[in-house]
């Protein structure tokens, strides 16, 4: 079987998940090529829409939150988004490409291609399967006015927020988000801080930004940077006055591929040695299983990654839109605390989450509700479907 994974680069949870459906597929046996759509047109192009997504995320959160929203409007009236209209720019070129290039299935953990596939059907083009793919707990603007064969959601618990939207029943599949194999390995904590070099008795607050570094990151850090400091001197205190053996406390930064932010960073903590700060890392599941405690943006890729991993975790930075409805989802099943307001509610929930009986309780509903093996259940459903085409 070979399989185009159609992906785009607005955000890293995208292209993540398309990674690991291609690891599935090929550990199955069959070929799959992921490709950005818009890079058929020019890499230009490709590059322009991903880095003006990007952009607008990192300068401004609060504007990205306000075109969510005037979508999640847009969406009650009775005509096309302007998403679709674009998306039409491509169908030549996506169906040029298809004619010269043979696919059994067509996966795509983006909405853009989704747009694109919907009107080649609707111009009578042949096309294989076709598999949505969605990368947050909610239905996203404009997902209604796609026409797949089948619709990957992330729960059954969020179900009804597609069928609401009109998505018809017999093509929902509650398969979950796909991750790669490395989160679900068997990983102990001491075996993880070895092999990153981490000290085996301390405690390591690690803060994620997500792929992109955006979100109120530099205030929270500056607040987990004085708690850490206050943490290791009331340490410090105690073994003079008690001679106890306590851990002291360490932040582990993951800035993604922020630059600025990096720099940024790097000015606030300086060499100081209880903060561990490093941008894009390709060993973030080792990260996670090393850590105590994750301090994580809500992104639908990065909240299940740390599910997946089985780590007590804090939703924060969230930037308004698909990431606050995913916060509430996994607050909601007991899976993370949400912190809303990053004063006053931050480090009461980083005190809180130390809690043994409330990181086991964590633990356990992330093993109930995030399904580990999604990738392989999608690559299940892909042959299926191939299967009953050729029949």
């Amino acid at each position: 079987m070979r399989v185009l994974i159609l992906s785009c680069g607005t955000g890293g949870g995208h292209n993540a998940a398309a990674s690991a459906m291609k690891e599935a597929l090929e550990a199955r046996g069959h070929s799959a090529d992921v490709l950005n759509p818009y890079t058929l047109k020019t890499n230009k192009l490709a590059k322009i829409i991903d880095v003006v997504y990007v952009r607008l995320v990192q300068i401004s959160p609060t504007l990205f939150g306000c075109v969510y929203k005037i979508g999640d409007a847009y969406r009650r009236l009775p005509w096309r988004s302007p998403v679709y209209f674009v998306n039409a720019q491509m169908v030549p070129v996506m169906d040029k490409y298809l004619k010269e290039n043979k696919y059994d299935a067509i996966l795509m953990p983006h909405l853009f291609p989704a747009e694109m596939v919907t009107q080649m059907k609707a111009k009578g083009i042949n096309l294989p399967p076709t598999i949505f793919v969605a990368t947050d707990y909610v239905c996203t603007p404009f997902t209604e006015e796609t026409n797949c064969d089948a619709y990957v959601i992330p729960s059954r618990h969020v179900r009804y927020d597609f069928l609401r939207r009109g998505i018809p029943e017999e093509k929902i599949k509650s398969l979950g988000i796909p991750v790669r194999k490395e989160f679900a390995k068997k990983v102990s904590k001491e075996e993880a801080r070895k092999e990153l070099g981490l000290e085996e008795d301390t405690f390591y607050l690690l803060v994620s930004a997500g792929s992109m570094g955006a979100g109120g990151i530099v205030k929270t850090i500056k607040l987990l940077y004085r708690w850490c400091k206050k943490q290791n001197k009331k340490l410090e205190k105690k073994r003079k006055n008690e001679n106890e053996n306590q851990r002291q406390t360490k932040l582990i930064i993951i800035c993604g591929n922020n630059k600025v932010l990096y720099e940024t960073l790097q000015k606030i903590v300086g060499d100081d040695d209880c903060v561990i700060l490093t941008g894009f890392t390709k060993q973030m599941a080792l990260y996670l299983k090393a850590s105590d405690v994750c301090i994580t943006k809500p992104g639908g890729l990065s909240s299940t990654e740390a599910a997946v991993a089985n780590i007590p975790f804090i939703h924060a930075m969230a930037i308004p839109g698909c990431e606050t409805r995913n916060l509430e989802f996994f607050e909601s099943c007991g899976m993370s605390i949400g912190v809303k307001k990053t004063k006053g509610q931050l480090i009461r929930a980083v005190n809180r989450i130390q809690g043994k009986e409330l990181c086991e309780t964590m633990k356990l509903a992330q093993r109930k509700f995030v399904r580990p093996d999604s990738d392989m259940a999608i690559c299940r459903l892909t042959e299926k479907m191939v299967r009953n085409v050729n029949l």
